[in-house]
């Protein structure tokens, strides 16, 4: 099993998306190539969504959940970011499996983004 250590790779807060995309990068071929893959959570002290929405979230893009589930675990994950990763997978699921869903998220972060700009 390949393993990632990520408070090796990231250190203690995988909170940034651009950690995020180190992470997936580091995963997708791995599990393209149907090799099983451990994320080890152990002395990270800080998990945020945007992390986990790159590197976990975006793999259902391009797997089912079937597989993701066979290939990807998860440990050392402690208990109170479970449901973070749990809401990130289930976000994903939907914005990845429902176009009209997608599409209503990306009219409220374009949206979003012009009256930040506007400011």
């Amino acid at each position: 099993m390949n393993r990632i250590q990520l408070a090796e790779q990231i250190g203690k807060y995988c909170v940034t998306v651009q950690d995020g995309q180190r992470v997936y990068a580091q995963i997708y071929p791995l599990l393209k190539a149907a090799q099983p893959v451990q994320l080890d959570f152990a002395g990270v002290q800080v998990v945020a969504s945007p992390f986990l929405n790159v590197a976990v979230g975006r793999l259902l893009r391009d797997f089912d959940s079937e597989t993701l589930n066979k290939l990807l675990k998860f440990e050392n994950l402690a208990v109170g970011f479970k449901p973070i990763l749990r809401r990130v997978i289930e976000n994903a699921k939907r914005y990845y499996a429902d176009p009209k869903y997608r599409e209503a998220v990306e009219a409220v972060i374009t949206k979003r983004e012009e009256d930040f700009d506007a400011d």
